[in-house]
């Protein structure tokens, strides 16, 4: 993997845009968020140094769902799709892992969904 350095506020790939890395934070945070048509920010999360992310259009192939931007001074180490790929093949622990971070993150966003849908 190569280290990529960002600046605070850098964009690191777009909502929309071909995804074909995936990253894991070295140094620094990674805010992913979407904006509306009136520019209104919708956070989703800030991730924090180990974080990997980015796998999502690495696995489906479709473009990017949101907006992955530095915040702070952020190292990223950065993995091609044709090593994730190799690396997919070679160990059947990879994609178990995979699933089970999707499905902790779905059961994240359930607890979230539930929140909204119950405030008065």
């Amino acid at each position: 993997m190569i280290v990529r350095r960002y600046v605070d506020g850098e964009s690191i790939y777009h909502r929309g845009a071909r995804g074909d890395q995936l990253y894991q934070i070295v140094r620094g945070n990674v805010r992913l968020y979407i904006l509306n048509q009136e520019g209104k920010e919708l956070l989703y999360t800030i991730y924090q140094p180990g974080i990997c992310f980015g796998e999502m259009s690495l696995i489906d192939n479709l473009p990017r769902a949101h907006v992955a931007q530095a915040f702070g001074e952020t190292e990223l180490a950065v993995l091609t799709r044709m090593q994730f790929e190799r690396l997919w093949m070679l160990y059947p622990e990879i994609p178990r892992e995979l699933c089970r971070l999707f499905c902790k993150r779905e059961r994240s966003m359930f607890g979230v969904s539930e929140s909204l849908s119950l405030l008065p």
